[in-house]
């Protein structure tokens, strides 16, 4: 009987170690997808301020 409570305590710690695991893995996961979001918003406004020199640069050359 000593025996399965000794895996039932093990068990539990394992069980307890996990949850913890996925606790972090979860929060890192927010913080990540927060800064990809963050990434993408700053490569669209890069994108839109090359497209905005790129055409002042041909009325530029049209002039």
């Amino acid at each position: 009987m000593n025996d399965i409570a000794d895996r039932c305590k093990e068990t539990a710690k394992i069980c307890d170690f996990l949850g913890k695991n996925v606790n972090s893995l979860a929060t890192n996961l927010q913080y990540y997808h927060g800064v990809l979001q963050h990434l993408n918003s700053s490569f669209m406004d890069c994108e839109q301020n090359l497209k905005y020199f790129e055409d002042i640069s041909g009325i530029a050359d049209a002039s």
